[in-house]
């Protein structure tokens, strides 16, 4: 289910399967600008929540594969909606006219917007795209893992890629390169003697220019200009496995 608290202490509100949510398994959330709250599943159902009702769509309605992974709306106001089977776009943020893009990869798992409009998408299997004229997604080439699990774009316009295999590919905006900070290692899990890579599976900056690091492995991180520090049991963070 789909649950909201409001600011002070104002009652916690759920949605489930009664009032339109056709999944309960939601993997992404987006406040779009227009006061409604769009999310996604991974059973394949896209919805808004702004009403007693849910409006949801489902593979049936346009969507291009059972899965969500993630939502975005640029500056123009479109939303895009990342999904295991492609990428649909939804001018004017009107979930009625989903419009297949064209990219080169099938499975997508996120999507960022860089301050120079420049849309980037971490694909499950092609690595990382960009498309800076909102018509053509191109590989790029200097990011050698196909599997990239996560992209941000920082409001100065610094790239973070979370990469399959663990850490972090970072490339500033004053630079062409991509480079590795790395994270340190958790353990797979117990009992299991050899190390597993902290895949980072969504970044956040704040309104300090803070970033928020989750990570499939070794928990939750926060970078803070060159410092790092990783918030585990001690902080309330018991789990090192996080997904978003």
């Amino acid at each position: 289910s789909l649950c909201r608290k409001p600011a002070g202490s104002g009652a916690v509100r759920c949605w489930g399967v009664g009032e339109g949510i056709m999944d309960p398994r939601i993997t992404s959330l987006l406040r779009d600008g227009a006061g409604g709250l769009v999310f996604g599943t991974s059973g394949g159902v896209l919805g808004r929540l702004g009403s007693p009702r849910v409006r949801s769509i489902t593979p049936a309605q346009g969507l291009p594969a059972p899965a969500v992974f993630s939502v975005l709306e640029d500056r123009q106001g479109d939303v895009w909606i990342t999904t295991s089977g492609g990428l649909v776009r939804a001018p004017g943020g009107d979930l009625n006219k989903l419009t297949p893009v064209d990219t080169a990869a099938d499975c997508l798992r996120s999507m960022a917007e860089g301050p120079d409009g420049a849309l980037w998408v971490a694909t499950c299997d092609d690595g990382l795209h960009v498309s800076r004229d909102r018509a053509r997604f191109e590989r790029v080439a200097e990011v050698a893992s196909n599997t990239i699990e996560s992209v941000a774009v920082t409001r100065a316009g610094d790239v973070y890629l979370g990469p399959y295999e663990g850490g972090l590919l970072v490339r500033r905006a004053t630079d062409e390169r991509f480079e590795v900070r790395a994270l340190p290692s958790g353990t797979c899990a117990p009992g299991t003697p050899h190390p597993c890579p902290a895949s980072v599976v969504n970044v956040r900056e704040t309104a300090d220019g803070s970033l928020w690091i989750v990570t499939r492995g070794r928990g939750l991180y926060r970078l803070q200009g060159e410092a790092l520090r990783r918030y585990g049991a001690d902080e309330g963070v018991r789990a090192e496995r996080l997904d978003g």
